[in-house]
Formats: structure tokens, C-alpha cells, sequence
């Protein structure tokens, strides 16, 4: 979910002219984010916790597609 929802805010600053227009409302977003990650790595060592770093890379990398249909859709346009 995080990852689509940091494309689709950062599509919206695309479509919107600028990131003051959304980014108060990505904040609370991004403090679930952080407390999600918290949860799920506090009972585990670094190296584990560095795998789940990159398992989120990876759906970022995965969902790249998806950023770019949303940011070509361009201003009052919806892909």
C-alpha cells in the first residue's frame, strides 16, 4: 500500500503544481509508514531488518509502471 500511495501523492504534486498541495496529507501517511516498519523489525537484528529495507525497494522498483502511467496522465487528467 505504501508504495502506490507515495506514487499516487507524488503523481498528484505532478497534476496539482507542487507538493505543498499534498503533502500534509501524506505526513500522517508517512508516520504509519515508520511505525508500521517499527512493528515489524523491533524483535529483529539489523541484517533481517536490512532485508525487509529491501524487500521494499524491490515493490518500488516492482510498481515503477505504476508511477509512470499515473504521471504521464499529466494535469486534470486521470490514467
Amino acid at each position: 500500500i505504501w508504495p502506490c500511495a507515495l506514487y499516487d501523492f507524488a503523481a498528484a504534486a505532478h497534476r496539482d503544481g507542487g507538493a505543498e498541495a499534498v503533502l500534509p496529507a501524506l505526513v500522517p501517511l508517512y508516520y504509519a509508514a515508520v511505525a508500521s516498519f517499527a512493528v515489524r523489525t523491533r524483535d529483529m537484528d539489523s541484517r533481517r531488518a536490512e532485508e525487509v529495507v529491501e524487500e521494499e525497494c524491490r515493490t518500488f522498483e516492482r510498481l515503477k509502471p505504476y508511477l509512470l502511467r499515473r504521471w504521464a496522465a499529466g494535469p486534470g487528467r486521470d490514467p
